[in-house]
């Protein structure tokens, strides 16, 4: 059975053995890491790329309307 964090596991001799699950480390970011990120969003999108969505856009709504 499982609740939360915690996965409670039923046993023969012993119905009340808990178990908890091993917390991960929470990663760190460095100041690098969130110029990287920034730039990411900011970047805008080429226009090849504006092309092929476009053209995956025509063929999903292509798909749908059969």
């Amino acid at each position: 059975m499982y609740r939360g964090n915690i996965i409670t596991q039923e046993k023969e001799d012993d119905d009340m053995s808990t178990y908890v699950k091993p917390i991960q480390a929470t990663p760190t970011l460095s100041g690098k890491d969130a110029i990287d990120i920034v730039k990411q969003v900011l970047r805008t999108p080429t226009p090849e790329s504006i092309d092929k969505k476009k053209k995956m856009l025509e063929a999903r709504k292509r798909i749908e309307k059969k």
